[in-house]
């Protein structure tokens, strides 16, 4: 069964690139060449990342300064103000960065267990590699990535994360932050397991009183034998209760994902608006070849949106009149290393000062925050980062719809800002593609 640890502390820490020598011998460079391609430097299994000891057995004394620190973590605020420096990008030099963390998985697991990593978000381009092997390479600061280790991870022995972090390549014309400013995860599963963000939950109105969930259950195959599998969603009511169930069933092909599809009715849902923001919970179980093997929870909410030039917006069939904002993930000395309970905070002031909708600028902003503006009833217009349809850019703005597709609150995404290409062909085009990916993810954009 599905088990996750939330890794905020020990990690240990290096502010700016490490040299490292390029070898002269064939050795080095031969042992390079292969799966565990770091040996050399702050990525390899034995590099010292402790200076401050006075005797190691087994190895060299590292000499870099190397701290330990506690995510979230933003290591570009941290500095005074340069006037020499960018002021659109805060008046602060940004360095590159090194992380390393030590870890070693639960006694008694599983050989052929599905481990994973998941990032919420490291600024900068990051390059991540488990035991020397280079595992990832995320190419924006602002998407949440998942890395499976599973296949590089050691049972009998300690493992080691290093994580490379790369400023020098700038998104946006605001402060940037530099590190690894969110969560990061580890995920165990059986082999055969709910993906990540693998239910999906559209509740459409089908009469008054009278509405219709249309489950889509993506399930992941690790294994390598084909899995009959079956899926059960429970929706349940704030208070527990359950309203409806429903069950799918299928196959899922070794080493492959599928999706299974099916439905249920509910009566009478409380309805989600901004003034009366009701949230449900989706409880799924999977079982493969009929062993329970995992559980999720994921959260909705009943509502509809109706939007035409003659009438504006209708949330549950009333005319709502949106009073919102734009809003970026940073806040005051934290930086971008902003802790779940002040991400609360902000939207709580939000509310108070009697705003009702929230524009995510100009990036896929945290799941606290995305969580709290459900719970308070803020309308959202969910942003991507990059205007693109590259399989990179796509990929990204995949995450953001996998995502937040349930949220209640979410009713726009929006695919760019400020764009020069917005009115040429070029600009056309990557929209329509862009467009086009969305409503294939979520069927009621």
């Amino acid at each position: 069964m599905r088990q996750e640890e939330r890794w905020d502390t020990g990690w240990k820490f290096h502010l700016g690139d490490i040299p490292m020598e390029r070898p002269v011998e064939k050795g080095p460079v031969y042992g390079q060449s292969k799966n565990q391609r770091k040996i050399i430097g702050p990525a390899a299994y034995q590099y010292a990342d402790n200076s401050d000891v006075y005797l190691q057995e087994g190895g060299t004394i590292g000499t870099g300064r190397w701290e330990t620190v506690t995510l979230p973590h933003d290591y570009v605020v941290r500095q005074d103000l340069d006037p020499r420096e960018n002021n659109a990008h805060g008046y602060l030099h940004y360095e590159n960065a090194w992380y390393r963390r030590h870890f070693s998985l639960p006694e008694g697991l599983r050989r052929d267990a599905r481990i994973t990593l998941l990032f919420e978000g490291v600024a900068g381009w990051s390059t991540v590699y488990l035991n020397g092997a280079l595992l990832a390479k995320n190419a924006s600061a602002y998407n949440t990535f998942e890395v499976d280790i599973s296949d590089n991870v050691y049972y009998d022995r300690d493992n080691v994360l290093a994580v490379y972090v790369d400023t020098q390549e700038y998104e946006g014309w605001w402060y940037q932050g530099g590190g690894i400013y969110r969560d990061v995860r580890l995920v165990i599963t059986d082999p055969v397991a709910i993906d990540l963000w693998g239910v999906y939950a559209p509740a459409r109105k089908l009469q008054d009183g009278l509405w219709q969930v249309d489950f889509e259950t993506t399930v992941v195959n690790s294994s390598y034998t084909d899995a009959a599998v079956r899926v059960e969603s429970r929706i349940l009511a704030a208070d527990g209760s359950c309203v409806a169930t429903a069950t799918g069933e299928g196959s899922v092909a070794l080493r492959e994902r599928g999706v299974l599809r099916y439905s249920a009715t509910v009566e009478h849902p409380h309805l989600w608006d901004t003034e009366s923001p009701n949230l449900y919970t989706v409880e799924t179980t999977l079982t493969a070849d009929g062993d329970c093997t995992d559980c999720t929870r994921t959260r909705i909410g009943f509502r509809t949106v109706e939007i035409s030039p003659e009438r504006g917006l209708l949330l549950n069939g009333k005319k709502v009149f949106i009073h919102g904002l734009c809003s970026h993930q940073d806040f005051g000395l934290t930086g971008l290393a902003v802790p779940d309970n002040i991400a609360r905070y902000k939207i709580a002031l939000l509310k108070e000062m009697g705003a009702n909708g929230y524009r995510t600028s100009h990036y896929m902003q945290s799941a606290a925050t995305m969580d709290a503006l459900d719970e308070m009833g803020f309308l959202v217009m969910d942003e991507t980062r990059w205007f693109g349809s590259s399989e990179q850019d796509l990929r990204q703005l995949e995450a953001l719809v996998r995502r937040d597709r349930n949220r209640p609150g979410v009713i726009f995404w929006s695919t760019s800002n400020e764009e020069p290409t917005h009115i040429t062909d070029v600009g056309r085009r990557i929209h329509r593609a862009m467009a086009a990916r969305i409503r294939k993810l979520d069927a009621t954009s």
